[in-house]
């Protein structure tokens, strides 16, 4: 099977199943935007045609009272202190927020025009802000992961740091979208953020300079002289590609094991996750379950690749890998039996989709949980590692690196 990842990548906003790391990039002027774990939905618009009770404009399999929304609209219109300066289509977008905020999933988001197109360009790995994907965990505003090589990495910011503050604004109950419409603005500026984190005794305050992102996605170097320490950081449009030029390159330089090096990763195209897991796992072993709302299941499965599929191989896993790094941990665990070291991941087992609409707007919908291939859903729970190693922030700042260490000790044994 022709593994190229150019053929896939024109199809991507087309039809391809796709799942994103449960964050949204914190982006700057002109950023920002979702980069969460979804299905592509259809490239056109859908027009729906409403019909129902006469002179209301309700569909029929709709069980409320819609007459309300148009009196509440009617009464804005015409008593509204600044009647005259209200946009309708700002209304009606607003109207739609809320709709899909009723829902109280994070992952279901209504995008205007303007914030669909930074959501895609985002998605294509390059845009400006701190270089941090922040998340909702336990309804608290948390960092998913810095970036390597950003402002949010060199300030120090660390996955599941809490985010307090914005500018001085707090967070509590803010949503997403919110939270980076604050943290946005123009390369240079600054951003303050008050983070806690899990050890401190009080807050910290943080000041960010704000500058243009790209999305990195592989390093790789070899260790002890035969393992290739393999740093995936994200499942984008190249990755497939610059991880095939690091193995051959890493083969061709005496490597006998991998580590793949999954810690801050938070996702990208399930596509490139399955693609990933066929180097590894044998022929058509399945990567991921998805089950929809009716309990349908669907079985993603492996290619015919298997190049890998004798090289000894550990992973590390931290609160920062989420999303298509969980479906391939979880894919090598369950089909190869790969250890997973270092620390909980993140924990986002659902799929969403994207639906363009007619004016240029789109939306977000949770559409399906996705399970390991023994049946696991990580939502909320994360994978645990087959051994769990802390790394502290007196460890970071020295340069020590003992979930590292730990992965080549067992590689060392696996290898033997």
């Amino acid at each position: 099977m022709k593994r190229r990842l150019s053929a896939r990548t024109k199809k991507i906003l087309n039809n391809a199943l796709l799942v994103f790391l449960a964050a949204v990039i914190v982006s700057g002027l002109g950023g920002g935007g979702y980069y969460l774990g979804y299905r592509s939905g259809i490239k056109s618009s859908k027009n729906i045609v409403v019909t129902g009770v006469a002179g209301v404009g309700t569909p029929s399999n709709v069980n409320a009272n819609f007459n309300v929304f148009w009196q509440v609209w009617d009464v804005l219109k015409h008593d509204y202190l600044n009647a005259n300066k209200l946009s309708s289509q700002a209304m009606v977008y607003g109207a739609i927020t809320g709709l899909t905020d009723s829902l109280n999933d994070p992952y279901t988001v209504f995008f205007p025009p303007a914030d669909s197109t930074q959501f895609t360009e985002d998605v294509n790995g390059n845009f400006g802000g701190i270089g941090a994907e922040i998340d909702l965990k336990n309804n608290q505003l948390v960092v998913l992961s810095p970036l390597k090589g950003t402002p949010a990495e060199s300030a120090g910011l660390r996955a599941n740091d809490a985010i307090l503050s914005i500018n001085g604004q707090s967070t509590q109950n803010m949503n997403l979208q919110d939270a980076v419409n604050l943290i946005r603005g123009k390369i240079g500026t600054v951003v303050t953020l008050s983070i806690m984190r899990q050890g401190w005794s009080q807050p910290q305050i943080f000041k960010i300079t704000r500058a243009n992102i790209q999305v990195p996605t592989v390093d790789w170097s070899i260790k002890d002289g035969n393992i290739l320490d393999l740093q995936l950081y994200s499942f984008n449009q190249n990755t497939e590609a610059d991880f095939a030029n690091a193995v051959s390159q890493g083969i061709k330089d005496g490597a006998k094991g991998m580590i793949l090096d999954l810690r801050n990763n938070p996702g990208g195209y399930l596509n490139v996750a399955v693609d990933l897991a066929g180097y590894f796992v044998p022929a058509n072993s399945p990567v991921v379950i998805e089950e929809n709302a009716q309990g349908q299941e669907q079985i993603v499965r492996a290619g015919v690749n298997q190049s890998l599929l004798n090289m000894p191989v550990v992973v590390l896993i931290n609160g920062g890998s989420a999303s298509a790094s969980e479906i391939l941990s979880g894919a090598l665990r369950d089909d190869r039996g790969t250890l997973l070291v270092g620390e909980k991941s993140f924990g986002k087992g659902t799929v969403q989709e994207i639906f363009p609409l007619s004016d240029g707007s789109s939306i977000k919908v949770t559409i399906a949980k996705w399970l390991t291939p023994n049946g696991t859903w990580v939502n909320g729970q994360g994978l645990t590692p087959d051994y769990a190693v802390p790394i502290t922030d007196a460890q970071l700042a020295a340069h020590q690196d003992p979930q590292l260490a730990k992965a080549i000790q067992l590689l060392q044994v696996e290898m033997k």
